[in-house]
């Protein structure tokens, strides 16, 4: 009797790399941008705070 091992990638859950920088991103976005754009950091009116939108099961379009 021989038993056989699959180790091919559809086997193994998929590794999540994204996640750690999304929400990273999501919690300190205004220091983001007021790092890489603070023109734009400085046009928001902070106070109205902010929310992302996820589409799930979407490509990016361009618009």
């Amino acid at each position: 009797m021989t038993s056989k091992t699959t180790n091919s990638p559809s086997a193994s859950p998929k590794s999540d790399h994204d996640s750690p920088w999304k929400e990273a991103l999501e919690h300190y976005f205004p220091e983001f941008l007021a790092l890489l754009f603070p023109a734009i950091h400085a046009e928001i009116d902070w106070t109205q705070g902010c929310r992302f939108h996820v589409a799930l099961n979407t490509s990016p379009k361009c618009l």
